[in-house]
């Protein structure tokens, strides 16, 4: 059971790290050219978005940072893993209450904002395993579950899935006279996206080394080694 929570909640990390550089990018717009994009309401506000959108790429940063350090086992990621979700509650939130009362909307922050939260609560409640693993100190270090190429594969998958069809959940929020500005990103995001999946069915692959402990490479494991019982020899 611990396994799969630990699965479940490394899973949540990546995604939310997904959608927060997704955040991030597709505020540029609006934290700095909305007269451009028929949003002159947030004209006097662009300070505010602008800086949400910077800190929401720090969050990002940190995520990344903390989801390669936890699999890692450096101490040091547990504490940017905290720091980059409650950082991206914030900005989300910041950027929800100001376009609910400037627009009338919050799509699409509110699907980060949730994500987050839902992760948040999740590594609160289950990420003790993913945490011990990243702790020198922790009792229960060498005990935690192990997050193999299996879970890296599911991540994948679903982070490919979610860039992929971003023209879709976001481009209703992004249609202004006509054109869907998700589309502008078209090529960045089907790169992204398509380098995902590969990543993902490579992992897939790997099905064998599913069970190689967190940031234990299956290349790096030390071979088995014999032993032999000595016995005494008896000459007659």
């Amino acid at each position: 059971m611990r396994k799969l929570t630990s699965g479940v909640t490394f899973v949540l990390l990546g995604l939310t790290v997904v959608m927060t550089f997704l955040g991030a990018v597709g505020s540029i717009c609006v934290s700095w050219f909305p007269e451009q994009y028929d949003f002159p309401m947030l004209v006097p506000y662009k300070p505010v978005y602008q800086t949400a959108t910077i800190f929401t790429f720090v969050a990002g940063g940190l995520g990344l940072a903390g989801l390669v350090g936890v699999w890692r086992r450096k101490p040091w990621a547990v504490k940017a893993l905290w720091a980059a979700l409650v950082l991206g509650l914030l900005t989300a939130g910041t950027k929800m209450a100001f376009s609910a009362r400037l627009r009338g909307s919050t799509a699409p922050t509110n699907m980060r904002f949730y994500l987050t939260l839902v992760t948040l609560l999740a590594w609160w409640a289950w990420g003790q395993p993913l945490r011990a693993r990243a702790d020198d100190h922790a009792a229960e270090r060498d005990q935690a579950p192990p997050v193999g190429p299996a879970t890296l594969a599911v991540l994948e998958l679903a982070a490919g899935l979610v860039v992929l069809t971003t023209r879709w959940w976001a481009g209703p929020t992004h249609l202004i006279r006509g054109v869907n500005w998700v589309d502008v990103l078209a090529p960045h995001l089907a790169l992204a996206g398509v380098a995902l999946l590969a990543a993902g069915l490579w992992h897939t692959a790997r099905g064998r080394s599913a069970q190689v402990p967190l940031g234990e490479p299956a290349w790096g494991r030390a071979p088995l080694s014999v032993t032999y019982e000595s016995r005494p020899r008896s000459y007659r």
